[in-house]
């Protein structure tokens, strides 16, 4: 999982509205496109992030979780909170524009990894031996304060990844009218029985969390290819809906400039 997790940026995210405190985990991948630094996740990921910011909540933290190895700096500040918000409007995919400091210290990350188009797989010429889905999932998120001095408390996130077998499963056609198996071009895939997946009823906060296929090429090599996002859960189903990554760049590439 170690060289998978490297291709996943989370971000968290602390606010007050009002007397509630609410605390939020997502997931999403970093590249390189059209020359800006982007973070890809779910198009509702970015609605999400644009209700918050339209409601005048009060951020209280907002870091990248990009795995830098050093305890307690796992996840870096962000710097420049003024982020450029978007989303794609015929898919659930969306984006948000990194610049300046925070474009520079995530690139230069050898703990996180650059997601480009060498790392893009077609569903349909490839010939995997499995998928997984890995992101961060909320229920692994932990709030703890610590008594900073009279009368203040410094609140920490913490959280770690999840990684998830996936077995690809045919559309339900008889089912499209449904707004979840509305796409039959989209990747169904089924949540296979293990410890982690046990645990889960749903998997929350993995909205825009890589998929990757796992495939042995005839020289031995194993080449690990990005497949598509993660946007919607059946409900009552451990079954997920996942964005065609090609879909994905095309249907950004159609909003940014």
């Amino acid at each position: 999982m170690k060289s998978l997790g490297r291709c996943v940026l989370g971000m968290v995210l602390s606010v007050n509205i009002g007397t509630s405190e609410q605390e939020h985990v997502y997931s999403g991948f970093l590249t390189y496109y059209r020359g800006k630094h982007l973070w890809v996740t779910a198009g509702h990921v970015i609605d999400n992030l644009i209700e918050v910011r339209a409601s005048g909540a009060d951020i209280k933290i907002m870091r990248w979780l990009d795995r830098y190895p050093l305890q307690g700096a796992e996840a870096a500040q962000v710097h420049d909170r003024n982020l450029v918000l978007s989303r794609a409007d015929d898919i659930d995919v969306g984006y948000a524009i990194i610049r300046g400091f925070d474009a520079d210290a995530l690139s230069r990350n050898r703990n996180l990894r650059l997601v480009n188009d060498q790392l893009w797989s077609d569903l349909d010429s490839s010939t995997p031996e499995g998928y997984y889905l890995i992101g961060y999932p909320n229920t692994r998120m932990s709030v703890s304060l610590t008594r900073v001095a009279e009368k203040e408390d410094q609140k920490t996130l913490r959280t770690s990844l999840l990684c998830l077998p996936i077995q690809r499963i045919e559309h339900r056609r008889e089912l499209q009218h449904i707004d979840f198996w509305n796409d039959a071009e989209a990747f169904y895939g089924q949540i296979l029985p293990s410890q982690e997946a046990h645990k889960l009823n749903r998997v929350t906060g993995m909205s825009g969390a890589p998929v990757f296929s796992i495939e042995r090429l005839p020289d031995g090599n194993v080449f690990r290819g990005l497949i598509g996002l993660q946007s919607k859960q059946w409900v009552g189903e451990s079954i997920i809906r996942i964005e065609p990554i090609r879909r994905a760049i095309e249907a950004i590439g159609q909003t940014i400039s």
